[in-house]
């Protein structure tokens, strides 16, 4: 079936909450994966940032850290993720992106998938 072929419901107004109730597609391991890529390979920020901007991140802590991520880079300064932590700490955002723990963890993952 096509687009074209389902019924159109011009009953539904726009701000009907029921449109909203699927969660979009994500993926967080994914996520998880670019940003250790990010914070553990050097060259890969540069391949990243033409590709993704924050708002491609479904979770709001992973947009906090590609920000500071790519502030950093874009400073010239090292991106690893005790300069991360400490950005996020400056911006008083380290809570919000998951704590330092948080940040070590994506090279888990990135070697995992790997």
């Amino acid at each position: 079936m096509s687009i074209a072929e389902f019924p159109s419901n011009s009953s539904r107004g726009k701000n009907n909450s029921a449109e909203f109730e699927r969660t979009p597609p994500q993926d967080v391991i994914a996520e998880q994966s670019v940003l250790g890529g990010m914070l553990f390979i050097k060259d890969a920020i540069s391949d990243v940032v033409e590709i993704l901007r924050e708002r491609d991140f479904y979770r709001p802590a992973h947009e906090l850290i590609y920000e500071a991520i790519v502030d950093l880079y874009g400073r010239g300064e090292p991106a690893d993720p005790v300069t991360v932590a400490a950005e996020l700490t400056k911006r008083g955002d380290l809570v919000r992106a998951g704590g330092a723990p948080y940040l070590p963890h994506f090279n888990l993952i990135r070697s995992n998938r790997c």
